[in-house]
């Protein structure tokens, strides 16, 4: 994740990965992505690492959608 710095905020580049697999569901016909992740990057320029819970929702894909390895 990617966001740019403004007033209100610093600027911060974050990777998040998901700590065990399988934490996805199916939720009224779409894909929810939802657990423990780690993560790393800068925010404001310094270091960070740590956990955060965290949920992603999306539309699956049309045919047999594969969820991404973890």
């Amino acid at each position: 994740m990617r966001l740019d710095g403004l007033s209100a905020r610093p600027a911060a580049d974050l990777v998040f990965r998901a700590t065990a697999s399988d934490q996805e569901l199916n939720a009224l016909n779409r894909a929810v992505y939802e657990g423990l992740f780690s993560y790393s990057g800068t925010l404001a320029g310094e270091a960070v690492s740590g956990y955060a819970w965290g949920e992603i929702q999306g539309v699956p894909p049309a045919g047999t959608p594969v969820p991404p390895h973890c």
